[in-house]
């Protein structure tokens, strides 16, 4: 049951590589500054004082918020003078399970600009900003049981592992935004934003479980799959089953967008007086229609030993094709 243990927290930990795990702030620290001139992208109302144009590229916006449902505290503990995992053997199990919530979640959202400039009309109060970027929107949930089965190093015979999930999802945006004073009291802005998907990816495992009490270990599984990747290929092994060890792109590889969508944000800036400002903001209020390429469904496996469902991380995420081609 041990290496069972460690297949799914690797398993999961594959889903994990692919989330940024670095924290960071977005660009509400600069939320009111007089001259940030990407405040539209917090607020399509702000617009930089004093600024008659600007043109930036590449490293002028970049964004990264991240959040998870369990403290560093959690994970990590004091012992000997230095910082452990509570994985490690002197960490009792009581001491690190009794601080994990029953489902810890990581999101990460990152967010940057390709190009853009901005410059002020020939009507006074009025700022165009047009923007072009790249979005990214993360996220993983691993069940408690995860980390019981890796602490206990499998000594209980039944494990439920459900919740499991993950998802990505990129794409990029070409935004117009304007800003206009409509008196000294109220700044209005919108944005209009069309969307190109670059990729989408979602797993999750509704339900899981793996029992060892017989002969056979059963691994009892209710799940779903999909992925819009039109420039990536998936296959089938000779069960039908997604063979996701065997993802490969294109032999000439072509990008083709992955959907199309269509997206606008709001703002309004109250300044009753001098030296105080109030913002209110509604953002990426859209949609994008993807493309879907591949969707399947987790089944029930039954392994003969231990070893064999090791031996094979992904045969414990054991999905069935369903379709190929757009949805």
């Amino acid at each position: 049951m041990k290496r069972i243990c460690i297949a799914v927290a690797s398993a999961t930990a594959l889903f994990f590589s692919l989330v940024p795990s670095a924290q960071g702030q977005e660009l509400k620290t600069g939320y009111f500054l007089d001259y940030n001139i990407y405040g539209s992208s917090i607020n399509p109302a702000l617009q930089p004082e004093r600024t008659r144009f600007f043109l930036g590229a590449a490293v002028g916006d970049v964004g990264l918020r991240a959040n998870s449902s369990v403290g560093v505290s959690s994970l990590f503990f004091p012992f000997d003078g230095e910082l452990v995992t509570g994985l490690n053997e002197n960490i009792s199990a009581a001491t690190f399970l009794g601080g994990l919530p029953s489902m810890t979640k990581l999101n990460a959202d990152l967010s940057e600009n390709i190009l853009g400039f901005g410059f002020r009309g020939q009507t006074d109060g009025v700022f165009t900003t047009v923007k072009l970027n790249v979005k990214s929107n993360n996220g993983v949930t691993v069940p408690k049981s995860v980390f019981e089965c890796l602490k206990e190093e499998g000594e209980s015979d039944l494990y439920n592992m459900s919740g499991i999930s993950f998802f990505s999802r990129n794409y990029a945006e070409l935004a117009v935004s304007q800003s206009r004073k409509i008196s000294d009291l109220i700044t209005v802005g919108v944005s209009l934003k069309g969307l190109m998907g670059l990729a989408d990816a979602h797993l999750d495992v509704d339900r899981m479980s793996i029992d060892n009490r017989g002969d056979d270990t059963v691994v009892e599984g209710a799940g779903s799959i999909r992925a819009s990747v039109p420039y990536v290929q998936f296959h089938e092994d000779e069960y039908g089953n997604i063979d996701l060890d065997d993802v490969i792109s294109d032999d000439e590889f072509h990008f083709k967008p992955a959907g199309f969508g269509l997206a606008a944000d709001l703002g309004v800036v109250v300044t009753p007086f001098e030296g105080l400002s109030v913002s209110a903001g509604l953002t990426d209020l859209g949609f994008i229609a993807w493309k879907r390429n591949m969707s399947g469904t987790m089944g029930s496996n039954t392994f003969e030993s231990s070893d064999e469902v090791a031996d094979d991380i992904m045969e414990l995420f054991h999905f069935k094709y369903e379709q190929s081609g757009g949805s």
